[in-house]
């Protein structure tokens, strides 16, 4: 009797230790993370925000803004966002990572695509596929 007791003791302890040591090793750091995400997303959303809303006021001459986007990369740890704008003659647009404030990628060409030489054509595909590869995954 006195030995089954011991033993039952021994595998308590052993449970509790296995157990602190989950939410210590595991559990903690990961809660951790998907609230250190979870707040740096947020944080974009707003610079995001904020920023479509200093460039409305900043250029007034742009006859129309494209939609923007924003979203946080865990990847690049950057705070991506795309916009644009269109005016008579041109179309713009650039994806910059707000954290940096440095541009990313970007075009400029003449709103008429009949005009553009095959170095702009070249120019909207590369942005348009760098812009995919950074916002959409």
């Amino acid at each position: 009797m006195n030995r089954i007791m011991r033993w039952t003791i021994i595998a308590a302890i052993f449970m509790v230790s296995l157990s602190v040591c989950y939410f210590l090793i595991i559990y903690l750091p990961q809660n951790n993370r998907n609230k250190l995400q979870a707040s740096q997303v947020e944080n974009c959303t707003e610079m995001g925000i904020k920023a479509f809303q200093d460039e409305q006021k900043l250029n007034s001459s742009v006859s129309e803004y494209l939609n923007p986007q924003y979203k946080y990369s865990s990847k690049f740890h950057a705070c991506l966002y795309k916009s644009g704008f269109i005016n008579t003659i041109l179309k713009s647009e650039y994806v910059i990572d707000l954290y940096t404030n440095k541009e990313i990628t970007s075009y400029m060409l003449p709103i008429d695509q009949s005009k553009w030489t095959q170095e702009q054509s070249q120019s909207y595909l590369d942005f348009n596929s760098k812009s995919i590869e950074l916002l959409e995954r």
